[in-house]
């Protein structure tokens, strides 16, 4: 148990596990997803923290590499999860409709939080021993 608990710690297991709980919310049939009043906009929210969770957890894991690369890597790997999520369920599942809103704030979430770890200082998942 406790080894287990130790990788769930990995910065690479937590962007892993989130990037796969975010292709089980989107392709999972829209009848089991739980809904709030639409003028409140709950679902946009959602989607903007899914993908600004998706953003803020891959540039962790990858803050071993210089940071141009790193955002390149997670923004265009990002972009093309956000959009393509709305594409597969405008396009192929027959359970779920694609939203150019719900791209819009999937988009917005990945963009906010890389702007956020640009500001952030250079960290390094590499551990070091003290001298």
């Amino acid at each position: 148990m406790a080894h287990l608990l130790h990788t769930l710690r990995r910065p690479t297991v937590q962007a892993v596990l989130w990037t796969l709980g975010i292709l089980v919310a989107v392709t999972v049939p829209a009848s089991t997803v739980p809904t709030g009043p639409p003028e409140m906009g709950l679902d946009k929210v959602v989607h903007l923290i899914m993908f600004a969770g998706f953003g803020l957890l891959w540039m962790r894991a990858l803050a071993a590499r210089p940071r141009s690369h790193a955002l390149w890597v997670v923004g265009g790997t990002g972009l093309a999860l956000a959009v393509g999520s709305e594409l597969l369920q405008h396009a192929v599942l027959a359970t779920r409709q694609g939203s150019l809103y719900d791209g819009v704030a999937n988009v917005l979430g990945l963009v906010l939080s890389l702007a956020w770890a640009v500001g952030r200082p250079v960290q390094s998942n590499a551990t070091t021993k003290p001298s």
